[in-house]
């Protein structure tokens, strides 16, 4: 599952897309990702930031700032962020941010 969280008027992140209907995700996910969106930092599942989430978070920064956060979560349980997902998701998260910068323009 994927979320899009984006800032709104009053600069607190709100789900703009999600891959699932019926994805879980709590207030407790959504101060993770306000973390994040405030420190630049990916955290969550598979790093030492607030490692006990099942989602990977990352923000999508550009030259000018953090634009929002990319949540991730496996579907099975079982599956982990690797090195490679890591740069795989960087990589991902690069252009998104990009093109969202270019969208708001």
């Amino acid at each position: 599952d994927v979320l899009l969280l984006l800032p709104d008027c009053q600069k607190q992140l709100q789900i703009v897309e999600k891959s699932a209907d019926n994805t879980e995700f709590t207030e407790h996910e959504i101060s993770i990702a306000t973390w994040v969106f405030e420190h630049h930092q990916p955290a969550g599942l598979g790093t030492k930031t607030l490692a006990a989430s099942k989602w990977y978070y990352l923000p999508l920064k550009v030259k000018q700032g953090t634009l929002g956060v990319l949540a991730v979560t496996p579907r099975l349980s079982e599956v982990l962020i690797t090195y490679e997902n890591e740069h795989l998701l960087e990589s991902f998260g690069n252009v998104a941010a990009l093109a969202i910068a270019n969208f708001m323009r």
